[in-house]
């Protein structure tokens, strides 16, 4: 298997999303996202999230119930 040829795409998609307008958002959503999961107990990272850890993220940044 060739990774260097699967990395090239891969590569080229991250950096179009790091020149999107919402680049900026998605950074500070992602630190915030980081910061939650390092007061989770058990060491949880972005390596190690559950699905159960981003949906208890997603109802605390939702407190009010808008989204």
């Amino acid at each position: 298997m060739d990774l260097d040829a699967i990395d090239a795409p891969v590569q080229q998609l991250l950096n179009y999303d790091k020149t999107t307008g919402y680049a900026k958002q998605k950074d500070s959503l992602q630190k915030e996202l980081e910061g939650f999961l390092s007061a989770l107990p058990g060491h949880v990272t972005l390596a190690t999230v559950t699905l159960c850890n981003l949906c208890h993220f997603l109802g605390y940044i939702d407190k009010h119930g808008r989204t």
